[in-house]
């Protein structure tokens, strides 16, 4: 992630179109790369993410070689005559290499990388940090002192607006990686980029503690979490990140975008995007506690 101001106002948000017919693993990736300072946009049919390549470009294509209506063959011929995508860089998820190879026969293979799968999410990212513009990878990673304190005040403000409370409670933060016992059963995550810095945060919570915040919210009584309210996550991120735009504008700081993306998987690590220098905050609500993890 970038923090040096003097960099921010060249870079922007890479697109990242990802094509997958496994809703689950789609979401998987969109949250990762989310987190990792990318643009997601998320098509479940090849025929539907051909229409989107046809009336969009996309900096990078993610896309799995075995799909209905459209296979990875079909749809990279397709985009490769599109207009806007005809250099696009593409990486093809394949359970085979030779097998792929034998299918791929007559594509334009021009700036298409084969992914071997299974592959790991992390493996993914590295992949297609190899397509960025150098000048933006050689950027530091280093945590923005102000970022933080700007995502924690706005998140604190608006769980205590939800549930009704002031008693919100933070422990003091610690680094997050991949051998943290932390887990969570539903994530948010919210991609900001403004003319001073660019980041990401996410929200984590245990299911009981989500149904309790969600039925505040909403004022329901759901027992479990369902296509209804598995969405109340990316609510609550739209609500924080109009809060942060609020505060910038009083600053008179522009927020270019925010971003946000949700997964519901029960015990999973807290997102982290694989960034050694990923914050995390614990935080005791009335309603239970809920993680909030800060990367910049």
């Amino acid at each position: 992630m970038v923090s040096d101001s003097s960099c921010m106002n060249s870079v922007e948000l890479k697109k990242v179109l990802i094509v997958d017919d496994e809703k689950n693993l789609a979401n998987v990736i969109s949250a990762y790369l989310t987190l990792n300072g990318y643009s997601t946009t998320i098509s479940l049919d090849s025929r539907d993410a051909f229409q989107k390549a046809r009336n969009a470009h996309y900096d990078i294509i993610v896309t799995d070689l075995k799909m209905p209506r459209l296979s990875g063959p079909e749809l990279i011929n397709n985009i490769r005559t599109s207009g806007l995508n005809n250099e696009t860089p593409i990486i093809l998820s394949s359970g085979v290499q030779e097998d792929a190879l034998q299918e791929l026969k007559g594509t334009n293979l021009s700036k298409v990388k084969i992914v071997p799968d299974p592959f790991t999410v992390q493996n993914l990212l590295n992949i297609v940090k190899e397509f960025e513009d150098p000048l933006v990878k050689a950027n530091s990673s280093k945590l923005d002192a102000n970022f933080v304190n700007l995502v924690l005040t706005s998140t604190i403000e608006i769980i205590s607006e939800i549930s009704s409370s002031a008693k919100i409670s933070v422990a003091p933060p610690q680094l997050l990686n991949k051998a943290s016992s932390l887990k969570a059963d539903i994530s948010g995550i919210l991609a900001l980029i403004s003319s001073e810095f660019q980041g990401s945060m996410s929200l984590s919570f245990k299911t009981d503690t989500y149904l309790k915040t969600a039925n505040l919210m909403l004022k329901e009584k759901f027992r479990t979490i369902t296509e209804e309210n598995d969405d109340h996550i990316s609510e609550m991120l739209s609500l924080i990140g109009t809060r942060i735009r609020s505060l910038l504008n009083s600053k008179k700081i522009e927020m270019k975008k925010t971003v946000p993306s949700c997964f519901y998987n029960e015990n999973h690590e807290l997102p982290h995007g694989g960034n050694p220098k990923t914050l995390v905050f614990t935080l005791e609500s009335p309603v239970g506690p809920f993680w909030l993890t800060v990367v910049s």
